[in-house]
């Protein structure tokens, strides 16, 4: 599929290290998925020469559209919990006056600062 990437004056030692390059960023996928993405690049850009980075990112895209759900189930694990609610400022003096009452050595109120 890259031969219509190479230089004519490219050494095969050169060749053999791009390859290299490119096994190693697209080992974890289909060789299917990678002519499949290589062809698109090649349909969206005809004067661009790709590198591993853009056809990486062409198969990342098409995963996520393919998994879509699975992708939002485990953005919704990792979301943070919603805030609690918080009482209002009378509600929760009541709750300390409530249990400073209850657990009087305990709980030590202190003195309120007027300005």
């Amino acid at each position: 599929m890259l031969d219509g990437y190479w230089r004519d004056d490219m050494s095969e030692t050169k060749r053999a290290l791009i390859l290299a390059d490119w096994a190693d960023e697209m080992e974890n996928w289909p060789a299917d998925s990678i002519k499949a993405a290589l062809r698109q690049w090649r349909r969206d850009n005809p004067s661009k020469r790709p590198n591993p980075g853009h056809i990486l990112q062409i198969l990342r895209k098409a995963w996520g559209e393919r998994h879509i759900e699975q992708v939002r189930e485990v953005v919704a694990a990792i979301r943070p919990p919603k805030p609690l609610n918080v009482p209002d400022l009378e509600d929760r003096k009541a709750i300390c006056d409530d249990l400073a009452a209850k657990f009087p050595g305990l709980i030590k109120r202190v003195p309120e600062v007027k300005e």
